[in-house]
């Protein structure tokens, strides 16, 4: 994969979508700039200046990129904004009294026109700071490394968990129904079906991913590629189970599940699914992890500022920090027997706690659902964990807000531990406490 920014439009937005390297690009560079509409904003002749070009230069690059400009922040100003922008700056700017008309470059748009000035030096200069940048701040804000970005997904543990569970439904098929070597099939099984979805088998992929031997390769995996799997480990398995009763008993060899995988890929139900898990997989591994997936190659794209907010920024979890600050807590919950003799209390008290306890500056709930499924996982509360965080995802909002005790939410936990539908009583207790402001 090309990096030359002046080349790549994909490593070009990589950038420019991550406000993290943004901001600190523009503290280090320092720039002088007009501080308008909210934003610092350029005109062609201060771009010019700086980047040491042409104004014609700085023109036919507006010609050639128009829509990439404009996307990231190049704009016309006319009209009530222009006259604004006159009695403002006109001095420091030249603007002539009969103008109707200026293009101005915000800050992102101002990088931008720089990653594409290619007989710039300066603009040369510009562009090794900003990758520099790019990847400090990934690595920044993800405690040096990005092995594991994939956990700092909110999504990442119910997935892990649903993947896990589905498993058992191809291994338990693969041990009864396929013939071969009784360990072997479930690799070779395993490694066709990662074919099928992102045309790599577990060695390759292992390989691009820099993974060490006792890496465990889907604990590298984005929450979506994990249900793309189950969800072929599931039908996968389903599908043996049928042949092998349709035929009698007898074992399918390892081409009939080949076969099976293969049509199982091919349905149109599955051409969404798999081409979104291509595009974020090829995606997200060459922008945060510097693996580019050759065999997926036409599915990259652009890692969107909304990625960026839910690997690094807001959105994102440190999960090893939160269930290794916790572990006492955890272990407490699990051994106490005087105060929470029962499963359900105790996970009540703890979703609760860290729901209103405030303990982190921010993303207190995201914490208190991630501890909850961590904390049913490990009691094999399997398919509550699943559901745990789009069940409880609107209730931990009226727990923060103190709309919703803990008597409540005692009831509301014993119906998810249960796997079972909130009953009217209960769905009319929440609808009064939450209107019960």
């Amino acid at each position: 994969m090309n990096t030359n920014l002046s080349i790549s439009t994909i490593e070009r937005q990589n950038v420019l979508n991550n406000r993290f390297a943004i901001e600190a690009i523009q503290k280090t560079l320092n720039v002088e700039a007009m501080l308008f509409d909210g934003q610092y904003c350029f005109t062609k002749k201060m771009v010019a200046d700086f980047y040491e070009v042409d104004e014609r230069t700085v023109e036919r690059y507006l010609q050639s990129h128009e829509e990439e400009l404009m996307h990231n922040g190049y704009f016309l100003c006319k009209g009530k904004l222009l006259k604004e922008l006159k009695l403002r700056f006109a001095p420091d700017i030249n603007v002539a009294t009969k103008t109707t008309i200026i293009g101005l470059f915000n800050f992102r748009a101002f990088l931008n026109i720089g990653m594409l000035l290619s007989e710039s030096e300066k603009a040369k200069q510009v562009r090794s700071l900003m990758l520099n940048i790019a990847i400090a701040t990934i690595h920044e804000h993800t405690g040096g490394g990005t092995k594991y970005i994939n956990r700092r997904d909110v999504n990442y543990l119910p997935s892990a968990i649903a993947e896990i569970n589905y498993r058992k439904s191809l291994t338990s098929s693969i041990n009864e129904c396929v013939d071969g070597h009784h360990t072997l099939k479930y690799a070779q099984v395993t490694d066709n079906i990662y074919k099928a979805i992102f045309r790599e088998n577990a060695k390759e992929y292992r390989e691009l991913l820099k993974l060490k031997s006792n890496d465990n390769t889907r604990a590298t995996m984005y929450s979506e590629v994990l249900l793309m799997i189950a969800a072929f480990e599931n039908g996968v398995g389903y599908e043996i189970r049928e042949r092998y009763k349709a035929h009698g008993k007898q074992l399918l060899t390892m081409q009939e599940v080949y076969d099976i995988i293969a049509k199982f890929a091919e349905h149109p139900f599955q051409q969404p699914h798999l081409n979104d898990v291509r595009t974020k997989m090829a995606s997200r591994d060459l922008s945060f992890c510097d693996a580019y997936h050759g065999n997926i190659a036409e599915y990259l794209q652009a890692v969107t500022p909304k990625e960026y907010e839910r690997f690094i920024g807001n959105e994102s979890i440190d999960f090893e920090t939160i269930i290794e600050a916790n572990q006492d807590v955890l272990k407490r919950l699990k051994q106490n027997g005087l105060y929470y003799p029962d499963f359900v209390p105790k996970l009540s008290y703890l979703v609760f706690r860290f729901c209103t306890g405030h303990f982190f500056i921010d993303g207190n709930k995201r914490i208190a659902l991630t501890l909850g499924v961590y904390f049913l996982h490990k009691n094999t509360h399997y398919w509550a964990a699943m559901q745990f965080m789009q069940r409880m995802e609107a209730i931990v909002y009226q727990i923060a807000a103190s709309r919703i005790d803990e008597n409540l939410l005692l009831l509301i936990m014993q119906n998810i531990v249960d796997c079972q539908d909130f009953d009217e009583s209960l769905k009319i207790d929440i609808i009064h406490a939450i209107q019960n402001d």
